[in-house]
């Protein structure tokens, strides 16, 4: 029995042996292979997963056009890094320059961009110089990414630099450099803004920095841009700014109260709501108008003409008939009426000859005035007249008619109207 288990025992030690000496002889004879401490990488003499040519990744620079063909992103960027690596100063400019006349493509954007970025970072002088020649898409965004890099190194650099630029450009790139310095004290960047110079910008960044914080309440953000110190110019267009933000979240179900603050935050400064009421009514113009009616009379008369502006950039004809319903006309006196009549009909003068006589008797030489007036600054001569001798045989007076168009011709042709007058 000792025997039988001695014989198992003794073959089985025999594999074992076996199977050892044959890993080891593996271990001995088989190639070199070094090992990583982390996932390989793309170098430079790596093929990646996208065909690039080995040049590609070569000590040896790649051409702009190259570069913008590699469709995969991270290998465009690997690529484009190194070639910087192996560039002189001007020839990384000139790098730049060449990919800027490249035609617009969609791959040629984010070689300019990160070719843009490197040259802000190590050369921000040359980065404005090159920003002057790029075309008008790319000032921008190229401009924010200069302001954003100069503005953590040289503030101070960044301003004087950038104070010598034109508007807008001037004042986007100082509140840039200004909204990057935050460990500054407001008393810091007042003391910054009045050794350069900047205080309007300061103040304009200031301004749009609140904005920002109470953009979704439109009461506050009209008030805060009436008290800034802004031209009305700039007051416009951040007033249009709002009341864009504020129909978008809005929509047309809120037409009323839109229209009754309106009224109430810009009572004394009516030269600035006749954009805002234009914009809330651009929409849904029919339904403004309805909204309008069940308003205070005072409020119809003061809003009634920027809703019909809007009005009739869509639908003319039902402009002119909400505002010649006789229960409106009764409603307003005449002076009051005009102001809507002559938006309307400026807005359909080339077919007054069609629409005069729909115009209630007590109008129809304003109308007529207003239309012919409009059509001076930009028809020829001869149609004005034309319409004028027209409008005569339908029996319409036009003799003040006669006498605007005149007057508006002489300012451009002096001889010529002088001769059809005698």
């Amino acid at each position: 029995m000792t025997e039988v288990l001695r014989k198992p025992l003794i073959l089985l030690l025999g594999v074992t042996i076996g199977v050892c000496i044959g890993l080891v002889a593996c271990f001995i004879l088989r190639p070199h292979v070094p090992m990583r401490d982390s996932p390989p990488d793309f170098d430079q003499t790596s093929t990646p997963p996208e065909f690039v040519p080995n040049d590609t990744f070569s000590a040896t620079p790649i051409d702009v056009n190259t570069l913008i063909d590699i469709a995969d992103p991270s290998v465009r960027r690997r690529t484009l890094y190194i070639s910087l690596g192996t560039m002189e100063d001007q020839r990384a400019i000139d790098f730049l320059r060449d990919s800027l006349n490249v035609e617009e493509l969609k791959t040629s954007y984010p070689v300019q961009n990160l070719l843009f970025a490197e040259l802000a970072i190590n050369d921000p002088h040359a980065a404005l110089e090159v920003l002057s020649n790029v075309r008008y898409s790319l000032w921008e965004p190229f401009l924010n990414i200069l302001s954003t890099n100069w503005s953590v190194t040289k503030p101070e650099e960044a301003l004087i630099a950038f104070s010598a630029l034109e508007e807008p450009w001037k004042s986007r790139a100082i509140q840039g450099v200004l909204q990057s310095q935050k460990s500054l004290s407001l008393q810091d960047l007042e003391e910054i803004a009045d050794s350069f110079e900047l205080t309007d910008q300061l103040s304009k960044w200031q301004y749009e920095t609140e904005l920002a914080n109470v953009i979704d309440d439109p009461r506050q953000a009209y008030t805060l841009t009436l008290e800034a110190e802004l031209s009305d110019f700039q007051k416009q267009n951040y007033l249009s700014d709002i009341t864009n933000h504020w129909c978008r979240q809005e929509g047309e179900q809120e037409i009323r109260s839109m229209l009754a603050l309106v009224y109430d935050v810009f009572a004394n400064v009516w030269h600035l709501w006749n954009p805002i009421i234009e914009r809330i009514a651009r929409d849904d113009p029919a339904g403004a108008w309805g909204q309008l009616l069940t308003m205070p009379l005072e409020v119809q008369k003061l809003f009634s003409n920027a809703v019909v502006a809007a009005w009739v950039e869509s639908d003319p004809d039902a402009a002119f008939q909400a505002i010649t319903v006789p229960e409106y006309i009764a409603s307003m006196e005449p002076y009051e009426l005009l102001l809507p009549l002559r938006t309307w009909s400026q807005a359909i003068s080339d077919h007054i000859l069609e629409h005069v006589e729909l115009v209630p008797d007590d109008y129809q030489i304003s109308v007529v005035n207003y239309a012919i007036e409009y059509l001076a600054h930009g028809s020829p001569p001869t149609e004005v007249l034309e319409l004028l001798e027209q409008l005569k045989q339908r029996g319409i007076n036009v003799l003040e008619a006669t006498n605007v168009f005149v007057r508006e011709w002489s300012r451009t042709d002096p001889r010529a109207s002088v001769e059809w007058a005698m």
